[in-house]
């Protein structure tokens, strides 16, 4: 039956929330198209800002954007909560944006002909560079903080007050919280980014074959991060069986606010991924204490920055991480737990493994594997 609506006053008119996009959707399933519209208007900046916070690009949330409205009105009759028409649009367009970035990943790259007759509309280098390193801080800062707030913070950036009602229903949370939760997340935002002028940031992982001595070798790695001029500022829970823990250390530095206005130095830090040389030469040079405490293990993986040392088989090796291979490792963090797959990754393809450092004279060297059962 269909449903005649007053264009002037539509049943919508004053409501707020759930209760209006549940009076819009029943109106909408009559093939009302203001109903649709107001849809439209009052959810569209949720949408859009969950295709975002997928890690979507501008293009590509848009398609997202377009396609969950489809979705909806094509299968408008299917939802079966009206009033939980929010979480629906989130949890599609959560689903959609990963299949499209998926999908784009396997996309052919733009070709050398084709780049040719493009016209640039990018800024100059100088400038992107700068924006570059502000998103990157940022961003990193947003990873520090808690899941929940980081869900709260993308759910709530383009959302006004109006739509709280609907962020605390997708996140469970009791709608006069989600002001007061939200402001301690962005004051938090803020004193980890204030926290990045002073401090250089870098990872730490210790993946153990046998859980077996990894007290010894977790106090051996974190007295070479203090020694080296670091510390241990953040640690994970360990995964047991096998042991592997994640851990995060920070290194004082000089460079301070100019990381943000000197495009040169934002370059630098590009390269580097903001990795203190300093510190990384003093773990190098007194790295041999954590491979004593390694010599009961069979295999191991431990990251420190931009060092790292594999154990295979009894066989160990250090290697000093250039700024692709620490890409490599920190966007396929699996490899910190697998010693032969991450040799092959950041190996040269014929010129063997770079950096490997042989015992020193005089120093035990780890038994044989014949002389292991």
């Amino acid at each position: 039956m269909d449903i005649q609506v007053d264009s002037s006053h539509p049943p919508w008119d004053g409501l707020q929330g759930t209760e209006r996009y549940a009076v819009c959707l029943h109106t909408a399933r009559a093939g009302n198209q203001a109903a649709r519209a107001a849809l439209v208007e009052d959810l569209t900046p949720l949408v859009w800002h969950v295709a975002r916070g997928n890690g979507l690009s501008r293009d590509a949330a848009e398609e997202v954007v377009q396609t969950v409205w489809l979705a909806l009105f094509g299968h408008i009759n299917s939802i079966a909560e009206p009033k939980a028409l929010a979480g629906w649009l989130i949890t599609t367009t959560r689903r959609e944006a990963q299949r499209v970035r998926t999908k784009r990943a396997t996309d052919l790259p733009l070709t050398d002909e084709m780049a040719e007759q493009l016209l640039s509309t990018l800024p100059q280098p100088e400038d992107e560079a700068v924006r570059t390193d502000l998103d990157t801080r940022l961003w990193r800062a947003f990873a520090e903080l808690p899941e929940k707030c980081q869900e709260l913070l993308r759910l709530t950036v383009l959302a006004g007050r109006s739509e709280y009602r609907i962020v605390a229903e997708a996140m469970q949370m009791k709608r006069g919280s989600i002001g007061p939760t939200r402001r301690r997340c962005l004051d938090t935002l803020r004193d980890l980014l204030e926290s990045q002028d002073n401090v250089t940031l870098f990872p730490v992982s210790i993946y153990l074959s046998d859980e077996a001595g990894h007290e010894r070798v977790q106090a051996a790695v974190e007295q070479l991060v203090t020694d080296s001029g670091a510390d241990i500022v953040h640690r994970d829970e360990p995964v047991l069986g096998s042991w592997f823990r994640k851990l995060r250390a920070a290194a004082k530095t000089e460079v301070g606010r100019q990381a943000v206005t000197s495009a040169v130095h934002a370059l630098e830090s590009r390269l580097v991924l903001e990795q203190d040389a300093k510190v990384t030469a003093a773990m190098m040079a007194n790295v041999g204490p954590v491979l004593t405490s390694l010599q009961p293990t069979k295999d191991a993986v431990i990251r420190i920055g931009a060092v790292l040392i594999v154990k295979v088989d009894w066989t160990v090796a250090v290697h000093q991480l250039t700024a692709e291979q620490q890409l490599l490792l920190d966007h396929q963090p699996h490899l910190l737990t697998s010693p032969c797959e991450i040799l092959r990754a950041i190996s040269p393809p014929a010129n063997g493994h770079r950096g490997a450092i042989e015992p020193r004279p005089g120093e035990q060297q780890d038994p044989p594997s014949a002389q292991i059962g």
